[in-house]
């Protein structure tokens, strides 16, 4: 069994250096090969550009949306302050409060109507 699996070992080192051996890069490349296959190369550049383009585009959008989601977080902590402030300074005491500094002073009787014949 041992002598199989080495003598399989051997034919598939000896396959690839077969390949490598037979592999002649001078008649890959030769310019007519490379002429030939210019119009996929630049399709090939083309499409690499658009991906970095792509990719540069998306990453702005992300940032864009991070910044205007703070930005959002922002001026909704500042609604809910100025909320609850408006709520604080608007109950009566608060209010009377405010317009006694001014002289003013909380009615304790009810309004009279006044009736214009």
């Amino acid at each position: 069994m041992e002598s199989s699996a080495s003598n399989k070992k051997k034919k598939s080192g000896t396959n690839f250096a077969r390949f490598i051996k037979n592999f002649d890069l001078r008649e890959r490349l030769s310019w007519n090969t490379i002429l030939s296959n210019l119009p996929f190369l630049l399709f090939l550049t083309f499409l690499g550009m658009v991906y970095i383009g792509n990719t540069h585009i998306a990453e702005g959008n992300i940032r864009e949306s991070n910044r205007m989601e703070k930005e959002l977080n922002e001026l909704r902590w500042e609604y809910m302050t100025l909320k609850s402030e408006l709520m604080f300074d608007s109950k009566q005491s608060e209010v009377a409060d405010m317009v006694a500094e001014q002289g003013m002073k909380e009615l304790t009787e009810p309004p009279m109507k006044i009736e214009v014949e």
